[in-house]
């Protein structure tokens, strides 16, 4: 039981609870990943290094430290020592491996996360079995 405003009792189920919760914590994490992904992308059109001689000097790091005076939720994302979190979006069970079914599951979940596709990018890797078919 939740107490409003006005002190007045109101019954809360846990589940609307957990799920409100949960759905606050998805929206401020896609609006950080959206943020990380700009800043890829911000990079990456003009040419320039992600990476410096070290991971502290690189230029992501500095755009993102940048990019924290700007963003209170991105402090959670970038930690104190500006390393960047990365926080697993959800597990899936798959019924295959192939990869229709893994570009099927991994729209999915893009989806549900409101990630428009338009705006990802993927990364192919030599010999890897389960992607060797166009898409």
């Amino acid at each position: 039981m939740a107490l409003t405003s006005t002190g007045e009792a109101q019954n809360t189920s846990v589940d609307v609870i957990i799920s409100t919760q949960l759905s606050t914590l998805q929206a401020t994490r896609r609006e950080e990943l959206l943020k990380q992904i700009s800043s890829f992308s911000f990079l990456l059109t003009r040419g320039l290094a992600i990476r410096g001689h070290t991971e502290e000097e690189g230029n992501l790091n500095q755009l993102l430290k940048l990019r924290m005076e700007d963003s209170d939720s991105m402090h959670s994302w970038v930690g104190c020592d500006y390393n960047i979190s990365e926080e697993p979006i959800g597990l899936v069970q798959l019924p295959d491996t192939f990869a229709k079914t893994l570009v099927a599951q991994i729209k999915d979940v893009l989806i549900r996360c409101n990630l428009p596709l338009d705006m990802c990018r993927g990364q192919a890797y030599d010999r890897a079995v389960n992607m060797q078919i166009d898409i």
